[in-house]
């Protein structure tokens, strides 16, 4: 099965949210950003409670800074989010964007190939580190950092067959 793949700016801004949500180190970013309104606010806190400031003050700052907390829980991921595309944005304006817009994907019995204008790269199964399947894309990973970006509308009709066929070679490598 062969396909050509046509990524666009939309596609690199997807897959680098998708994997700011399933590596490790985006995991902990997360975190962090979700909880350091905790955070700040406890240690104000105690430092309060410290230099025995009056009990109302106390109360109405716990109150504070707990709705505060609690709505940066919230927001810290849309935040991040549009971190990530104003990154690329001023890529973008920089320069060339990290993705080769047009290449050649084929499905091979033993291994993945695919071809663009910078040559041609083989990857076989037993190699492939992860895959997901999303709503709108296939992310093979050949290591933590590198994917194939498939999205679904180069593949047309065979979507289904296409993930069929990735499903019975790389089950094992298959992620949530």
């Amino acid at each position: 099965m062969k396909y050509k793949i046509t990524l666009n700016e939309e596609d690199y801004v997807r897959l680098r949210i998708f994997h700011f949500y399933h590596s490790t180190l985006g995991k902990r970013q997360l975190h962090s950003a979700r909880t350091i309104a905790f955070k700040v606010s406890a240690i104000i806190l105690l430092l309060l409670l410290i230099m025995d400031v009056q009990l109302d003050s106390i109360v109405i700052f716990t109150i504070t800074w707990g709705i505060i907390s609690v709505a940066f829980y919230f927001y810290a991921p849309k935040r991040l989010e549009r971190n990530i595309r104003r990154q690329v944005g001023m890529m973008k304006q920089d320069g060339k964007l990290p993705f080769i817009g047009d290449t050649e994907i084929e499905f091979l019995e033993s291994m993945i190939v695919q071809r663009n204008e910078h040559g041609e790269s083989h990857v076989n199964y037993s190699d492939v580190e992860r895959i997901y399947i999303e709503q709108e894309y296939l992310y093979i990973y050949s290591n933590a950092v590198q994917a194939a970006v498939i999205p679904y509308r180069c593949l047309g009709e065979d979507k289904k067959q296409v993930i069929k066929f990735v499903m019975g070679n790389m089950k094992d490598k298959l992620r949530k």
